[in-house]
């Protein structure tokens, strides 16, 4: 009795297995089907990005504000986010500054090529990048921080960001009058 239920099962298995297959071939070198691979890097021409500001908590360390981006890359031909490959710089200037001749950023922040894989993610809304500016302890003063984000991807293609305006809430200082 084993023997025919057992060999109508694998004989109903195989003729169900070649109707959803098809003619196409099945390919084993897909993305989907081997989770934890990374996507092959496109090369982007332009960028989103989204900041916020942030307080970091590490134990054994006073908490220290910032500020927390995501960073989505687009390539021309491509209407979702896609991987990329390159160095990620952030500068960050001074916005409450309005002399224009203090043109150099306050700060840089740089991102590798052999670590930008690490802050990769890929959500619902497509393939990004998160990343963490640090800036000081929490208590300091109220700031405005603009920030500009460039990509230069492996093949050399940079692509800057557009200037973001963001205030760092602090500890008001004595009014101006």
């Amino acid at each position: 009795h084993k023997r025919p239920t057992r060999m109508a099962f694998w004989t109903l298995a195989w003729i169900l297995l070649g109707t959803l297959a098809g003619c196409s071939q099945l390919d084993l070198s897909g993305k989907s089907l081997w989770p934890g691979r990374k996507p092959d890097p496109k090369i982007p021409v332009q960028m989103t990005e989204i900041w916020s500001d942030a307080i970091r908590h590490t134990p054994g360390q006073p908490a220290e504000r910032g500020f927390g981006g995501r960073v989505m890359f687009f390539a021309r031909k491509e209407g979702k986010p896609v991987a990329v490959d390159g160095t990620l710089t952030v500068y960050a200037f001074d916005a409450d500054d309005k002399d224009l001749k203090h043109v150099a950023p306050l700060r840089k922040y740089v991102f590798p090529v052999e670590t930008l894989a690490k802050h990769y993610s890929k959500s619902e809304l497509g393939h990004s990048y998160s990343f963490w500016i640090p800036w000081d302890e929490v208590g300091g003063p109220r700031r405005e921080i603009s920030l500009r984000v460039v990509l230069t991807s492996a093949s050399g293609n940079v692509v800057p960001g557009e200037q973001t305006k963001h205030i760092l809430p602090g500890v008001d200082g004595p009014e101006e009058t």
